[in-house]
Formats: structure tokens, sequence, C-alpha cells
């Protein structure tokens, strides 16, 4: 199935047993003759989904729905640039204690599971609260 190859199109149409919000997020697929596939869209994910008449529009609403709840989801994980001040310019001094804490960790605390927990992981978080301080 090809629409952007001008062989096939979606319509405002959506499937005439569909209601409610599921009527307003699917498009009808037709051919370059003006006829129905047996397709529509989705116009939240942009997804191709098989319709017939026949069978209904439970699986369509289902899906309309599992859409819908995806977007109003918050995000599990926020990036951390969400979290942080954008600082212009890390001195190479301050640059030169983190890879030496960070080194430090390693060479202490050489259990990946537990490095939150070694006194190499409290070295690093020790030097970056420092260099925070200095830099305010």
């Amino acid at each position: 199935m090809n629409i952007r190859a001008d062989q096939l199109q979606t319509t405002e149409d959506s499937p005439s047993s569909s209601t409610g919000e599921s009527r307003s997020s699917l498009l009808r697929i037709k051919d370059s003759n003006d006829v129905y596939e047996p397709f529509v869209q989705c116009t939240i994910c942009q997804q191709i989904l098989s319709y017939d008449v026949k069978n209904g529009t439970n699986s369509l609403k289902l899906h309309v729905q599992n859409c819908t709840k995806k977007i109003n989801l918050p995000k599990s994980t926020m990036p951390i640039d969400c979290y942080t001040n954008k600082i212009a310019a890390v001195s190479s001094d301050n640059k030169r204690m983190v890879t030496l804490a960070c080194s430090k960790c390693c060479a202490f605390d050489m259990r990946s599971f537990n490095s939150v927990h070694g006194d190499g992981f409290k070295q690093i978080c020790q030097v970056l609260i420092d260099i925070v301080i200095n830099m305010a």
C-alpha cells in the first residue's frame, strides 16, 4: 500500500460505523478511481489499519483509544537537561577534577551495580558539588 506514490489517497470520510473520537481520528483510503480500499489511516500515529465494513470498528476504536492514551501520558523519564541550568563554560581545572574523581571511582568501586554506594561515587558527587558552589 503506497499512499505517497499518488496511487492512493486519504479522505476526510470516516468509517461509516465509527463514532465519537475514533471517527475524527480515522481517514478512509481511496484509490485513484475513487474506490474505497479496505484500510484506514490513524491521524494520531499515521499507521495504516485494516478496515472492512462487515467486521465493524471495535478494533479501530481500541487503536484510537490506545494512541490517545500514549499521547496524554507524561514521559516517565525526563532528560537531564530539564533539571540543570545551562553553564556557559567549565574550566579545564574543573574538568580535570571531575576526570580524576571518575578515575578514583572506577579504582575504588569496581562493582557496577553498587556504584552509587561506594566511596568513589561519593567523591564524584562532592567534586561536582564543589564545582557548582565555586561557579555560583
